[in-house]
């Protein structure tokens, strides 16, 4: 099983949570991403192969990267309504994290910074132009302990 990701933009609802969680962010306002974004973004990234189908009334883009192994996969859905502005909901399907933050990292830069929150809870993160995937993760990253795996589990009785 894994995990849903959501795309929000930075406007005073998004910031007014952001401050109330204690989470940083930049100052000014953003904008929800139009689907040719992401499609712009996904592209952008060396190696990625895209495959585009509509299941459940959502616009689906699978995105793999085979050629370098840097990322895995992700599923990105595109909401079937969308706004006048043309932007509509957006959300990551599970995958690669590192994945998830090199597109959003390339949206910022025609839509501003970009708050990822994930369906699992914890603090959102923020995204913004020159993010790196694997620091803008640490705060979701869970410290590996002495007798614990990364998961939390204890590693005691194993053998």
């Amino acid at each position: 099983m894994g995990v849903s990701y959501s795309v929000l933009a930075l406007d005073s609802r998004v910031c007014e949570w952001l401050r109330s969680l204690g989470v940083d962010y930049p100052e000014g306002e953003s904008r929800n991403p139009e689907p040719d974004d992401y499609l712009r973004a996904i592209g952008e990234i060396p190696g990625v192969s895209i495959r585009e189908e509509n299941a459940l009334g959502h616009r689906c883009v699978w995105v793999e990267n085979y050629k370098d192994r840097d990322y895995g996969w992700t599923v990105v859905r595109l909401g079937a309504e969308q706004s006048d502005q043309g932007s509509c909901h957006v959300w990551f399907d599970k995958g690669d994290p590192e994945l998830i933050v090199a597109i959003a990292e390339r949206l910022t830069h025609a839509c501003g910074p970009l708050v990822l929150h994930s369906a699992s809870g914890g603090k959102p993160i923020v995204v913004h132009p020159g993010a790196v995937p694997a620091d803008t993760l640490a705060p979701w990253r869970l410290p590996v302990e002495s007798g614990t795996t990364r998961g939390g589990a204890s590693e005691q009785g194993r053998g």
